[in-house]
């Protein structure tokens, strides 16, 4: 069993960010912004960032098949701010057992190699033995 959470983030100026496209999961954050509403952390650079919309339980290359979708038409767009910005593909993958299959088809990798992006991925394994936090 597992679990994959993908994000495409763009860390750059504000003028250069502002450009980029309000799509379905999308967001955006300012430098000094708090990571989030209950945090005392503050962002220390602005971004601009979209997730992958996709069940946890889909694998990698159909999170990333998501990200291009939503981000296709804004292809310029992307690459004009990309050349300013650094750009992250992030993945995220909690799994229990045997790692899964993190696959990307030559195509997403030429779609994220023309943005510049670094691709960060962190694994997670499960502890089943190991009781939920708090508890």
């Amino acid at each position: 069993m597992s679990e994959v959470e993908v994000r495409l983030t763009f860390r750059g100026p504000d003028e250069i960010l502002m450009g980029l496209p309000e799509v379905t999961g999308s967001r955006s954050r300012k430098a000094g912004d708090r990571v989030h509403t209950a945090a005392t952390v503050l962002q220390d650079s602005s971004g601009w960032s979209v997730h992958s919309g996709r069940p946890t339980s889909d694998p990698l290359e159909a999170h990333v098949a998501s990200v291009v979708s939503l981000l296709d038409a804004h292809q310029q767009a992307l690459e004009s701010a990309a050349s300013h910005c650094l750009v992250e593909l992030s993945v995220a993958v909690y799994f229990e057992g045997d790692g899964p299959d993190l696959t990307l088809n030559p195509s997403q990798i030429a779609w994220l190699a023309g943005l510049g992006a670094s691709l960060d991925v962190d694994l997670y394994p499960w502890l089943p033995d190991r009781p939920a936090e708090g508890t």
